[in-house]
This record gives C-alpha cells, sequence and structure tokens, in this order.
C-alpha cells in the first residue's frame, strides 16, 4: 500500500528556515515587524516544503472567514454565468474566497443553503432568490447573522440590493414596436415571483397604455423557468388564431424557447412575426438578422453588487443601500413594421 505524504508543519518550515515558529507564524500572519530577508527566507522554506497554512485557523485568529456565499437559481445560462463570474473576479481581487450555491428553482433548498451559510461562519451572502413571495426565504434571510445584499430582487428585508430598471427598458421596447404599428404585441414574462419578471410585466402595461394599445389584444404570458417550457407555451400562442405581430421574449432562456418555436413552425423574423428578446446581447449579435435586445447589463449588475457588499463590510453597522441600474435598448433587424 503506498502512504501518502505526511503534510508538512509550521515546525518543519521553522527548521528548514533556520527560524522559530514564532518568526514564521508571523511571517504568515504579515507582522509589520518581520525584516524582508527573514520573509524572503520563510517563504522560500515554504516553497521548498510545499507548506499552505491552515486557512481556517488564520480566520479564527483574524475573526474573518474572508468567505462569501452567493446563492442563485441556476448557472445554467447567460445571465447567471455572467453575473458568478464578475462578482468572484471583484470579490477575489480583494481577498475573498467565493462559495456559489444553485437551488435550482427551489425554495426549500435556498433554506437549506442559506442555514449552511450561516453554520460555516460567511461572512456576508449575495442573494439572487427563486420566489421572493417564498415566507421561509423572507424570515431566513430576516434571520441571517452577517450582511445580506439581494441582486436584482426585492425582499421586506432591511438589507442592501443592487437591482436593474426592468420596467423602464420594457415600456420603451413596447413603444418602439408601437411605433412600428404593432397594435397586437405578445409578451412571455419571466416568473412574476422574481423581480425582473414583475417589472417587466408592469412596463409592458404601461407601454401598452402610453401607446394607447388595447391591453385585450396584447396577451402577457409565464414563460417558466426552462426553455422548454417557453417553447411549448409560445408554439401554443403562435398556432392560435389571432396571432400577434410582434413578441416580447422576456427573458434569456425564453429567447431560446421562442427561436425554437419559431424553427418549429416555419415561420420567420421579421417576416412572419416581429421578435424582442431580453438578456442575451452575443445571441443577438450572431444572429441573423441581427435580434433587438433589452439588455440588463449583468457584469454592470455583478460589480455594483459586489462593491456594495465590500462597502458594508468595510463600513459595519451602515444603513442599507438600493442602487438601481438602468439597462440598455440594442436594436438590431429583427422587427419590422407590423403587417397584416
Amino acid at each position: 500500500m503506498v502512504m501518502s505524504p505526511t503534510r508538512p508543519t509550521i515546525h518543519d518550515v521553522a527548521k528548514a528556515a533556520g527560524m522559530s515558529t514564532l518568526t514564521v507564524s508571523r511571517v504568515i500572519n504579515d507582522h509589520p515587524s518581520i525584516k524582508h530577508s527573514t520573509r524572503e527566507r520563510v517563504e522560500r522554506a515554504m516553497r521548498q516544503l510545499n507548506y499552505e497554512p491552515n486557512a481556517a485557523a488564520q480566520n479564527v485568529r483574524r475573526g474573518s472567514s474572508r468567505t462569501i456565499g452567493f446563492l442563485m437559481p441556476d448557472f445554467a445560462h447567460g445571465v447567471s454565468a455572467t453575473v458568478a463570474q464578475n462578482v468572484e473576479r471583484v470579490l477575489a481581487s480583494e481577498g475573498y474566497t467565493v462559495i456559489l450555491a444553485c437551488s435550482h428553482f427551489d425554495p426549500a433548498a435556498e433554506e437549506r443553503a442559506l442555514r449552511s451559510f450561516q453554520r460555516n461562519r460567511i461572512e456576508a451572502v449575495l442573494l439572487k432568490t427563486c420566489d421572493e413571495s417564498d415566507p421561509g426565504i423572507i424570515e431566513r434571510v430576516a434571520a441571517m447573522d452577517c450582511p445580506v445584499v439581494l441582486v436584482d430582487r426585492d425582499l421586506p428585508v432591511e438589507v442592501d440590493s443592487v437591482v436593474i430598471d426592468h420596467a423602464k427598458a420594457m415600456q420603451g421596447a413596447v413603444q418602439y414596436l408601437a411605433a412600428l404599428g404593432h397594435k397586437r404585441i405578445a409578451l412571455v414574462a419571466p416568473s412574476a415571483k422574481m423581480r425582473p419578471g414583475r417589472e417587466r410585466i408592469a412596463g409592458f402595461k404601461r407601454g401598452l397604455r402610453a401607446s394607447r394599445l388595447l391591453r385585450a389584444d396584447s396577451p402577457i404570458l409565464d414563460g417558466g423557468t426552462s426553455e422548454d417550457y417557453a417553447r411549448q407555451v409560445i408554439m401554443e400562442l403562435l398556432r392560435g388564431r389571432s396571432r400577434p405581430t410582434a413578441l416580447i421574449a422576456g427573458g434569456n432562456q425564453i429567447l431560446y424557447g421562442a427561436l425554437e418555436a419559431l424553427k418549429h413552425l416555419g415561420l420567420k423574423y421579421p417576416r412572419d412575426i416581429s421578435l424582442l428578446g431580453a438578456d442575451h446581447p452575443a445571441l443577438g449579435r450572431v444572429s441573423s438578422p441581427e435580434i433587438t435586445m433589452i439588455d440588463r447589463l449583468p457584469g454592470q449588475l455583478a460589480e455594483a453588487a459586489a462593491r456594495t457588499l465590500l462597502h458594508h463590510l468595510r463600513t459595519p453597522g451602515s444603513a442599507p443601500q438600493r442602487v438601481v441600474l438602468e439597462g440598455r435598448f440594442i436594436e438590431g433587424q429583427s422587427c419590422d413594421v407590423a403587417r397584416g
């Protein structure tokens, strides 16, 4: 049987460097009294022995875990992946480790993850909950004993939040289509249990009113949380007797579902229907024709959320902040004047 090598200890480093264990400990903990030459000798010995300090023990001494928990409903699609990547980039540059947790759109899983964060002394939490109305999640967030920053979410709890003004962007999209002569505009929206879906529905209604369009001619459908579900909803809509002349796919998974539905039905945009997407500018750019898009700028959202969290960690006891960012409208060639 092959024995695994023994992990080197601080005593081994001290012996290799010809120093006391107290000196080695001071080097590891960045004590200001340590000379540059001494630091070099100790760090050289650490490299030769492949010695890694015990981070958990260091954190206990410092009273800080330097670990941030980030809980999201999914990692699989563009917005979530971009947000997670940019949050990690900003926090890593400040010496923090980010632990990602995924709830798969299950509120019970979110409660378990938040409890786990608390048990493991996470220093702060970033949260994109899957259900803002769930009492268990609200209660759990209110009970957290560390800073919490909501990422494009609203909860009735006094914590920091960074959000996008989805309603304004959606209202502008409806008015854009109305200016092209569209009177039958359909919105397939993300779940209203999360802020983006709820705000986009509100903006859609405002856009209809501002354009003097009849609500009865412009249906709002729930696109669910998967592209398969969205595809089925959109196929049923487009097979109907009164097909809309314009379709707004109000989320990145919904946009994938819309493109699959159009392909299955043999419909082309903008020849047969105008298509306006959301949250996936990269897909919009490589599509032909290029898809007109509402972009929530996930990179900026992530950076603002990470900076808000860092501000709270550096100023304990500060009042909760609410940061509101604007999305952007990207005009492509997927929308045309209304026909029929």
